[in-house]
């Protein structure tokens, strides 16, 4: 975030930036904001003056760690148990993540450079001798620059490698193995201590896209696909020295990034300021968008059976009433509040954020037969729930469910209450990794899970 040096800019600071946890869809899909603070014009800062906002330029691109393979089946067969327990000498590389052709230079071992159709690649050194390596940060997508590159994350080595200019017989704090760990995992440069049984040095990239690229295949004009949404110009003097501006990328851009698995994150890098008087964009901000959902659909249907024919119906007699509170101590809501206030110290801004949050209280939904609703994100994964149903006598279903917000798929709740029913169902568990029931059906009695 920066400013011009010349006599009369003005200067902002950006003191937040975040996606907006309300609506449905995902993240993409949603506004993000940044908070603003106008703090005086020229090398004075002097807040006698006045500046205004009124544009804005963007560029970003879109993030997808492809599926990886398990390590065992990307190692060659060098390496195998057997080699490990006999103390051979056999280090290997390998890239994780590449899911497209690329036919550039990935990595360099004591000066040979090797592609990646190379990988994994083994060497049979002496234990103890010394090598270098260094892993291409950027490789350009079937050649093609500028538009999509796998982009170099992390470089794990095992087992990790002492750092050779250390003696043997010199006591290593914690602190020292933990530098030398994070050293190892990143940094795409390296010299490794070959150790008796082998190394493996293992490189994982991430897939890069330009958002403009996924503009151009929905046919919408990069100046289109991200908007400003907050009315401009903004006008900033002593006393209005806050704003909060807010952007959202087109539904059309955000649908089809999430189409092609590009879910890790978008990055952007806005530079705002204003043209109108001719004046040098005034502030850049670089923002991480990640992919995440704030609500879930809820679904809860009340069923009886028709004998006459043979079918499940939904009762529109019945009334439904669920009520949804958080199992834990602490909420979605708690975590965002303590996330922003260590991100700014300014009182200010961080009530204005504070404003885009809702409430973690009890969400209650009622319907009569069946309803839907959304749920908004108010806990992590785990809710209580209670649901009344019935005619005149209320039937009481209580349980702890575990939602997870990582997919829009709806949470589903179907209820039998009929008790002329051939089949009666209890609900035993209902979790995030099995759901139990008893089934009772005419008369025999199973359980089911």
């Amino acid at each position: 975030m920066g400013s011009s040096s010349c006599s009369v800019c003005p200067h902002f600071t950006v003191e937040l930036a975040y996606t907006i946890p309300t609506g449905s869809g995902s993240s993409y899909g949603k506004p993000f904001a940044l908070i603003i603070r106008y703090d005086g014009n020229g090398p004075n800062y002097n807040l006698n003056q006045c500046a205004i906002i009124d544009g804005y330029t963007w560029e970003g691109y879109a993030q997808k760690t492809p599926e990886l393979d398990p390590m065992q089946q990307a190692i060659t067969p060098d390496l195998t148990v057997a080699n490990f327990f006999n103390q051979t000498s056999n280090t290997q590389f390998l890239a994780q993540g590449l899911d497209a052709k690329t036919s550039q230079t990935i990595l360099i071992v004591d000066g040979k450079s090797f592609l990646s159709s190379e990988l994994p690649v083994g060497f049979f050194w002496e234990a103890n001798t010394n090598h270098t390596y260094v892993w291409t940060h950027n490789l350009p997508v079937n050649g093609v620059t500028g538009e999509e590159w796998f982009e170099w994350q992390s470089c794990i080595v095992f087992p990790p490698s002492i750092n050779p200019d250390l003696q043997f017989d010199q006591e290593l704090s914690q602190e020292d193995l933990q530098n030398q760990l994070i050293d190892q995992i990143n940094s795409k440069n390296g010299t490794l201590t070959v150790t008796p049984f082998g190394n493996t040095i293992a490189a994982l990239y991430v897939h890069n896209t330009l958002v403009e690229k996924f503009a151009k295949d929905t046919g919408v004009n990069t100046d289109q696909a991200l908007k400003c949404i907050t009315p401009t110009p903004l006008y900033f003097t002593a006393q209005a020295r806050y704003a909060k501006i807010q952007y959202l990328l087109n539904p059309a851009v955000a649908k089809e990034i999430t189409r092609q698995g590009f879910t890790n994150a978008i990055c952007y890098n806005l530079t705002v300021g204003c043209d109108m008087f001719g004046e040098p964009r005034y502030f850049e901000v670089n923002f991480t968008c990640q992919y995440e959902f704030f609500d879930k659909l809820i679904n809860a249907t009340a069923y009886k059976w028709n004998p006459a024919l043979q079918k499940w119906d939904i009762d529109h007699t019945v009334s439904i009433r669920a009520i949804f509170e958080s199992a834990l101590n602490f909420t979605t809501t708690d975590i965002l509040c303590s996330e922003f206030e260590e991100q700014t110290s300014d009182p200010v801004a961080l009530r204005m954020v504070l404003e885009a949050l809702y409430d973690s209280g009890a969400q209650t939904f009622t319907g009569t037969g069946s309803f839907e609703a959304n749920l908004k994100r108010t806990s992590p994964l785990y809710y209580n729930l209670k649901v009344k149903a019935g005619q005149t006598q209320k039937m009481i279903l209580r349980q702890t469910v575990e939602l997870s917000f990582r997919d829009d798929k709806p949470y589903t709740l179907p209820l039998n209450f009929d008790p002329n029913s051939p089949l009666q169902v209890n609900v035993v568990a209902d979790d995030f990794s099995k759901c139990s029931a008893t089934v009772r059906c005419t008369n025999r009695i199973r359980r089911l899970v």
